[in-house]
């Protein structure tokens, strides 16, 4: 299904997340304040309480963004460290110009370039699914944790 607007992309992210019982990759420039929305966070939220051996990976190019606009997301992160984990590239990996979100291995969001909302997204296309997921492997081999923890002391 194709979109053309960042409305259209964030309604088709927020489709496919409902349909995640397993597994959440996602790669993206960073994520946006709709990442810190109550729906969207409820979601997640479900996602982790569903079962401790379910896993979202995320790698971003700059967490700063998330830090600022995304404060449930990071206590979502603190709380299910088990289930949330997010990496930034090494400078030498890179990070590619499109961006995706892949469910399950089946279902996904694939915006063609960052700098433009234009892309496709599927549902029950594991075939259209698996190579962003071995792309995100990839990606996942050559980045660095980000901390979203916070720093205690005096």
């Amino acid at each position: 299904m194709p979109f053309e607007s960042h409305a259209a992309r964030e309604e088709l992210i927020d489709t496919v997340l409902h349909l995640a019982t397993r597994r959440i990759v996602i790669v993206a420039d960073t994520l946006g304040p709709r990442w810190n929305q109550s729906g969207r966070i409820e979601t997640v939220r479900s996602f982790c309480l569903a079962s401790p051996r379910n896993t979202l990976q995320v790698v971003v190019r700059d967490a700063q963004p998330i830090r600022r606009q995304c404060p449930r997301l990071l206590q979502l992160a603190l709380t299910f460290g088990h289930v949330i984990t997010m990496r930034c590239p090494r400078p030498e990996t890179g990070l590619p110009g499109d961006a995706w979100l892949v469910v399950d291995d089946e279902h996904f969001v694939h915006q063609f370039h960052i700098d433009h909302p234009r892309g496709g997204a599927g549902t029950h296309l594991p075939a259209m699914a698996k190579p962003l997921a071995a792309r995100f492997v990839e990606l996942w081999a050559g980045s660095d944790p980000v901390r979203t923890g916070t720093t205690l002391g005096l």
